[in-house]
């Protein structure tokens, strides 16, 4: 799985993060979870419009096992130094802190350049149908890796010579200036979700993401995803409340 990154690839993590470069296909990144439960509940997210609809049991999309190399970086230890070096009353360090405030325990990777088909160790089919039956509330079986053991389907293709790659243990340092707000995709059947998770930030020739020594990710299969495609909504979420309060006021 690759960036779309046309053009001038953009290294900038803060504007993936927040979907800059993902909007205009600049992105050099690919967004991984290291957490089962993350995968499934992203996933529920695409699969109806609300917590109060049903899931649309026509929806269709694949979890990957894969293997990390030092390519990929965790997103919340990286925002996390680039606020502790900021100076104290910047309003840089502000933004910063109201990003790990609002998306404590993300679990995000990314994949630096993206990461080839080999990496991916298993793929399993998450439908519409499942998470209709056993829902992603606390306690759902699908949030549990037995529920999966016997699901996955192996990649001929992995190269067991990966199998001792791990994650990078440094933090990524091409952090940019927070913008106050994170683009997001919605539609007219479409919940809101960040466009680092939607068919926007890929080129589809693998699926992934990843943990330390096995990770797991949810990624929608793109070709099939016309409801992803369909009347896509410009959408905004705030975490910068003083900037949204100041729009407000201002008209702008």
């Amino acid at each position: 799985m690759r960036p779309w990154a046309n053009g001038m690839p953009d290294d900038n993590l803060l504007h993936h993060f927040e979907g800059e470069s993902i909007e205009g296909h600049t992105s050099n990144f690919v967004s991984t979870t290291s957490s089962l439960g993350a995968a499934i509940e992203h996933a529920a997210s695409l699969a109806r419009p609300n917590s109060e609809e049903p899931f649309d049991t026509d929806f269709v999309t694949y979890i990957y096992q894969v293997r990390p190399d030092h390519g990929f970086y965790d997103v919340e230890a990286s925002l996390a130094q680039a606020r502790d070096i900021a100076a104290s009353d910047s309003q840089r360090r502000t933004r910063l802190e109201s990003i790990l405030r609002d998306y404590a325990g993300m679990d995000e990777l990314v994949a630096h350049r993206g990461f080839s088909h080999e990496r991916i160790i298993a793929y399993a089919e998450l439908t519409g149908t499942l998470l209709q039956r056993f829902g992603v509330a606390a306690g759902s079986p699908l949030l549990s890796p037995t529920f999966w053991s016997h699901r996955w389907i192996g990649n001929a293709d992995y190269r067991p010579a990966y199998d001792a790659d791990t994650s990078n243990p440094e933090v990524y340092t091409n952090v940019g200036d927070p913008r106050g707000y994170r683009d997001m995709a919605a539609g007219e059947t479409l919940a809101a979700v960040p466009l680092a998770f939607t068919c926007e930030s890929i080129r589809l020739d693998a699926g992934g993401s990843t943990q330390r020594k096995r990770r797991h990710a949810n990624r929608a299969a793109c070709a099939g995803q016309a409801y992803m495609t369909s009347r896509l909504l410009p959408n905004r979420i705030f975490y910068d409340k003083r900037l949204l309060e100041a729009i407000v006021r201002d008209g702008l």
